[in-house]
């Protein structure tokens, strides 16, 4: 959630710059939230501070980096600008991120060969072993 709304004010904060809506902050606001953020205390959860910190371990969890504050890099390289991609887009992306962070736990759960196991692989198995439900965690 924290990352979904940092995608989607940034969105909003360039998309519609001369209609500032209350409450909504300009993109020289955000920049400044980014930089007083202490990343290096964003340790966990519960040592977060604020939205920014929160929006930092979202992405750290999906083996996304944060570049700047409205750039992020994915686990495979790729940069992703805010001004470019739609919050629609983003979550998109986000959510295929999830996906693999799943198939790469379920991976090291299973002892597999490989990096990831992909859902539909535990489905087929699931249906041919008659268990009904797997657990990797």
């Amino acid at each position: 959630a924290p990352l979904r709304a940092w995608i989607k004010l940034a969105w909003n904060a360039q998309v519609f710059p001369i209609t500032k809506q209350r409450g909504m902050p300009t993109l020289l606001e955000m920049v400044h939230w980014y930089a007083q953020c202490d990343f290096a205390r964003q340790g966990s959860w519960s040592q977060s501070t604020g939205p920014v910190g929160r929006v930092f371990l979202s992405l750290e969890r999906i083996g996304w980096k944060w570049l700047g504050p409205f750039e992020f890099e994915d686990q495979c390289g790729r940069t992703w600008h805010l001004g470019r991609f739609s919050p629609t887009a983003m979550d998109h992306w986000l959510r295929a991120a999830v996906q693999q962070q799943h198939e790469c736990k379920a991976a090291e759960a299973y002892s597999a060969p490989c990096d990831r196991i992909y859902t539909e692989h535990l489905t087929m198995f699931r249906k041919a072993t008659g268990k009904r439900k797997l657990s990797a965690w």
